[in-house]
């Protein structure tokens, strides 16, 4: 009896330890990607131009107007006349031996369109919400490990005190030692006319008022903070033990801290919610549950 107990207490024991499965909470999921989701910065940034520049369309002046009314930047628009060269069309009458007919004809005129330059410029308000760079990506452990930006002091080592060029100097012609080179025509001559004064308020500026507008334009992309994001809750979890133990997940997300940017630009509001698909985790001997890297 001892015996038989001795064996069933073993088979359990075995059969407890063969039969080891980790599961993955939604707690710790949730845990994980909020980790994950602070390493890669998932913080929203967007840009907008500032300056004096051309913008002929539609719905980005819209946009900057509507950032002007949220008092984040000053916005004025001008209208130039652009001389171009414009395709048009035009129905002719064709004839024939027997008969007549129209046709659609397409033709090239000089004409003038309409460009807007728009100036543009940050207020206070709109300052403040500036970020001078994008925070870049923090490597995962994994990375920090091989210690790639580790700079080696390569002028330690005897190999760096050779020098490169074996003969130094073997190659170069007399005239580049002596930092001169010879010119085409040899020593020709060359007599330059006097240019005859011509008083400032005699030059005639014969640029179109579309070319001045455009000699003068100057733009500047600036980053500004748009929105943050936060996991609300992960669902969903289906755990895989073939070949690797992985799991799969989807995440309920929610816009938060919503900038006038976040809204005009990126068209996004506060409360606002989407759905994350295809998360995956993967169970380590080490390290335990952890996201797979998110790009």
């Amino acid at each position: 009896m001892l015996s038989v107990l001795a064996f069933v207490a073993v088979f359990l024991g075995l059969s407890s330890c063969t039969s080891y499965e980790p599961k993955l909470p939604a707690s710790k999921a949730k845990s994980l990607l909020k980790k994950e989701l602070a390493r890669v910065n998932a913080s929203g940034y967007a840009s907008i131009p500032i300056g004096y520049f051309e913008c002929n369309d539609d719905e980005t002046r819209y946009a900057l107007r509507q950032l002007a009314a949220c008092e984040l930047i000053t916005y004025s628009c001008e209208r130039v006349q652009k001389p171009e060269r414009v395709k048009k069309t035009r129905r002719v009458k064709r004839m024939s031996y027997w008969s007549s007919y129209y046709d659609t004809e397409t033709y090239w005129v000089n004409d003038t369109v309409t460009a807007y330059f728009v100036t543009t410029a940050l207020t206070e308000k709109g300052q403040k919400l500036v970020v001078d760079s994008i925070p870049e990506v923090e490597p995962t452990e994994d990375i920090k490990d091989l210690r790639l930006d580790k700079k080696n002091d390569l002028s330690v080592y005897p190999e760096s005190k050779v020098d490169p060029v074996e003969f130094p100097g073997a190659t170069s012609t007399p005239l580049e030692e002596e930092g001169m080179m010879e010119m085409p025509g040899g020593d020709e001559e060359v007599e330059y006319a006097e240019s005859s004064e011509v008083s400032s308020s005699a030059v005639v500026d014969e640029r179109s008022a579309y070319e001045r507008a455009k000699a003068n334009e100057s733009i500047e992309q600036v980053n500004v903070k748009a929105y943050e994001v936060k996991v609300v809750k992960v669902r969903n979890i289906v755990v895989t033990r073939t070949p690797t133990i992985t799991a799969s997940a989807e995440a309920v997300m929610e816009y938060t801290d919503v900038t006038p940017f976040g809204r005009v630009i990126k068209k996004v509001y506060d409360g606002q919610r989407f759905l994350e698909k295809d998360l995956s985790f993967v169970y380590y001997q080490d390290k335990k549950w952890a996201v797979k890297d998110i790009d």
